[in-house]
């Protein structure tokens, strides 16, 4: 109990973080920390092509009538993402190609989009994927405030077992099997939902055909720690099969202000609300 007692007060951290920046942007927001419109949440309105996916992703994100979706909640992974990303979307993609480690030849950015598991286990709707016609693919994996609770995500007994889904990939099966037996061998990472993405990415691109990018927030503190220990064990297990990179916000953020790419409004609105 005490354990998530303290992963429910560092999610509230950034629950309050987020709500005094409302509270000095003007903004009403619900007790939940849900906003009336989608577009307050957003540095500035969305680019047309990453609105038009977002209307055919998964879950509805931007709502419906009567109904908020995720991008209307303060402390949405989605907001964040659209408001750093966002801004480059009609715009060069090198600086951020750069910032992400990805692939300087990256020349489209797209949101959620899907691809199927193999074996007709399902799909997995990426986060941000980075492309081009020579590039080697970069997905990007973001997270804010509910990597720290604990994550609630398994992984099927089916996709478990499936022989084709983990052709190439024996470490990260070995790591699925290890999940199955102890779903809490990772207290604070989604280790199911990454799993998922790697089989995913992998039946897509080819084995180490693509680059995995895991965006998380560091709050600084003894959890941001623990979870910093359990970025560099998912390392450890399947680094040799994924080429994963590990990256804070903060330092996404710190390395495009560096290359002149995050300036002006766009600099002083993304450090007043999420780096202050």
């Amino acid at each position: 109990m005490a354990r998530q007692t303290q992963a429910i007060s560092r999610a509230r951290t950034i629950f309050q973080s987020q709500a005094s920046w409302a509270e000095r942007a003007g903004l009403d927001c619900s007790e939940s920390g849900q906003l009336a419109d989608a577009e307050q949440n957003l540095f500035r309105p969305l680019s047309a092509a990453t609105r038009c996916e977002l209307e055919v992703a998964p879950g509805r994100p931007l709502g419906e009538p009567g109904k908020p979706g995720e991008l209307h909640d303060l402390t949405s992974r989605l907001a964040l993402a659209c408001n750093v990303f966002d801004y480059w979307r009609e715009d060069e993609l090198a600086p951020v190609a750069q910032a992400l480690a990805a692939d300087a030849r990256s020349s489209t950015l797209a949101f959620r989009k899907v691809l199927a598991i193999p074996g007709s286990l399902g799909n997995v709707d990426l986060d941000l994927l980075l492309a081009g016609e020579a590039a080697r693919p970069t997905s990007v994996f973001t997270s804010y405030a509910e990597l720290y609770e604990r994550p609630a995500h398994d992984l099927a007994a089916a996709l478990v077992e499936s022989s084709e889904a983990w052709s190439s990939l024996s470490g990260c099966r070995d790591l699925a099997r290890d999940l199955r037996a102890n779903p809490t061998r990772f207290e604070h990472l989604p280790v199911a939902r990454l799993l998922e993405w790697v089989v995913a990415l992998t039946h897509r691109f080819d084995p180490r055909g693509f680059r995995l990018v895991v965006l998380w927030y560091d709050l600084g503190d003894e959890r941001a720690r623990r979870i910093r220990g359990e970025l560099d064990r998912l390392r450890m297990r399947i680094g040799g099969e994924v080429d994963l990179k590990v990256l804070s916000w903060q330092r996404l953020c710190e390395r495009l202000a560096y290359n002149g790419a995050l300036r002006g409004a766009h600099a002083l609105y993304i450090g007043d609300r999420y780096l202050a």
